[in-house]
């Protein structure tokens, strides 16, 4: 399988040799979450490609549940335990059929919405057609509980409830993330729509639900979240809401919101993108302050530059242990020396009661030759998708940056990740320590790298064993299982005092044992994972 990012007059989407991939922000990346109250982080994997029945595309979700051995979905004697599949016809949301087209499982968002100590799930499906309106998008909150998911109760989220009509190809939960913007103890759930046209066509907009004990809570009528509230004005394509990311930049207790736009375009220079940085407050996040994320912010000289998509992905993790979040910015068709589409990541550093202070910090720029590991090349989109964690528990988080077009050897587009160690002390604290590369040939790792694997499209997180230290996930969605092509997987590498491993390394995809559904071609299982913040 085959996926590159295609920037148009207006627009940049995915354009897939074989089939259509995840249209979503960016690629998607979440922590795992505790569903049922158990100590151990659970993992949700969209499948928005799979088949239901004869409805194409009508999307899926698989949920492995943790435990003090790691992932699992079957009991020594082989059962099934706890492994779950769940499609828009569940039963926690009556008289709703799966639709083709829907893509349910495009995007996913954890967190604990009702402050009742079980994380919940959100789940998109921005396919949805809403009363014969196309494309419109829908989300789906499933709650947890001492059961896991679904015995806690659920609920359906569309721009209707909102008290704002509903809009064709607006595809509204195109992205997702959660945070706890208002500092109630309650995760609130942002919902990106990054192709609505309230602005202009293709501007994007983020709705924001507040969560409270009783579960996530809509202001009617409130308008979302959207530059003109800060006094700029949307252009057609910025795509706002492409994005999403979590963390507290400031330390204030309050979690912030970064957004990434892009197709933005800055001081006329077309699809340069964007970030922007909103923080959170006792009112929530549309009543705090703006930070603008721009390349030219960053060191190295850097300047805005047609079709970079600064803004692609986003990420927020605490590099330097100072207890003040950092921002990793990825920018995939940056051009590097005449080398087209090799892409970059920007990094900038938060500080304590100051929040995201360019120049207080040395800010960084990375790309795939700065360690000696990869060489800059062509169309090789590094920065495609970045997640931050803690996987040698030392206090710093440290940085992945997936690059699934990468070559390896013969194999075309088989995918590489890039791990960048954190590390206490001033800056942002990237870089201090070896930088280190992971792909299917690496001594160690399952699987062998193959072309259009594209391993690395998709990461996430979480502590799926307990034992403190965050793990990782990579999807690989155009792996081919058996002779299906791209059925896709997920490998699973634990952390460890002495960081990430290889040598207890999982791979899942349909067919495992346990798992409830089976290997089918084009599905891309590991396409979207979902995490939470903490």
């Amino acid at each position: 399988m085959c996926v590159r990012l295609v920037q148009t007059n207006d627009v940049s989407f995915l354009l897939a040799g074989v089939i259509g991939l995840v249209l979503s922000g960016g690629a998607a990346a979440l922590p795992g979450g505790d569903f049922n109250g158990d100590g151990f982080d659970d993992l949700a994997i969209g499948v928005p490609d799979e088949d239901v029945g004869l409805r194409v595309d009508a999307g899926a979700v698989h949920v492995l549940y943790g435990s003090v051995g790691g992932l699992r979905a079957t009991i020594a004697s082989g059962a099934p335990i706890d492994a779950r599949l769940f499609t828009e016809s569940a039963t926690w949301w009556a008289g709703v059929s799966p639709q083709a087209g829907s893509r349910f499982g495009e995007a996913l968002a954890i967190g604990d919405f009702n402050d009742d100590g079980f994380d919940d799930l959100a789940i998109s499906a921005p396919g949805r057609d809403i009363v014969a309106v196309a494309d419109a998008g829908r989300v789906y909150v499933v709650y947890g509980g001492h059961a896991g998911l679904g015995s806690g109760g659920s609920w359906i989220i569309s721009e209707a409830s909102y008290a704002r009509a509903v809009g064709a190809g607006d595809r509204f939960g195109l992205s997702l993330a959660s945070g706890d913007f208002d500092g109630d103890g309650a995760d609130d759930l942002v919902i990106g729509a990054p192709l609505d046209d309230l602005d202009a066509a293709d501007a994007g907009v983020a709705w924001l639900a507040y969560g409270a004990p009783g579960g996530l809570m809509l202001i009617p009528r409130r308008a979302p979240l959207h530059l003109v509230h800060w006094g700029m004005t949307p252009g057609p394509g910025d795509m706002f809401g492409w994005s999403l990311a979590v963390g507290n930049f400031d330390s204030d207790g309050y979690d912030d919101l970064i957004v990434g736009a892009p197709g933005f375009d800055r001081l006329g220079v077309v699809n340069c993108g964007q970030a922007f940085a909103f923080h959170g407050g006792p009112r929530g996040t549309e009543f705090g302050g703006i930070v603008l994320l721009t390349q030219s912010i960053f060191p190295g000289g850097d300047v805005e530059e047609v079709g970079d998509q600064l803004g692609w992905s986003v990420a927020a993790g605490d590099f330097d242990g100072n207890w003040a979040d950092d921002v990793a910015i990825g920018a995939p068709l940056e051009d590097l020396g005449g080398i087209m589409n090799a892409g970059s990541v920007f990094v900038t550093g938060g500080i304590p009661g100051a929040g995201l202070t360019f120049g207080w910090h040395p800010d960084q720029s990375f790309e795939q030759d700065r360690f000696g590991l990869d060489g800059n090349e062509p169309d090789d989109q590094y920065g495609v998708a970045v997640i931050t964690g803690d996987w040698n528990g030392d206090g710093c988080d440290d940085l992945v940056i997936g690059m699934p077009e990468q070559s390896i050897g013969a194999a075309v587009s088989a995918g590489v990740i890039h791990v960048l160690p954190g590390d206490l002390g001033f800056g942002p604290g990237l870089g201090a320590f070896p930088a280190f590369r992971w792909h299917q040939n690496t001594t160690g790792v399952l699987d062998v790298a193959e072309s259009d694997d594209r391993f690395g499209a998709a990461l996430g997180k979480g502590d799926y064993n307990g034992d403190g230290f965050d793990d990782l996930v990579v999807g690989v969605p155009g792996e081919d299982v058996g002779g299906v092509a791209d059925c896709g997987c997920v490998q699973v590498f634990y952390g460890s005092a002495a960081g990430l491993s290889a040598a207890a390394d999982q791979v899942w995809h349909q067919g495992s044992r346990g798992v409830r559904d089976a290997n089918e071609a084009g599905d891309a299982f590991g396409s979207v994972i979902g995490f939470k913040r903490w």
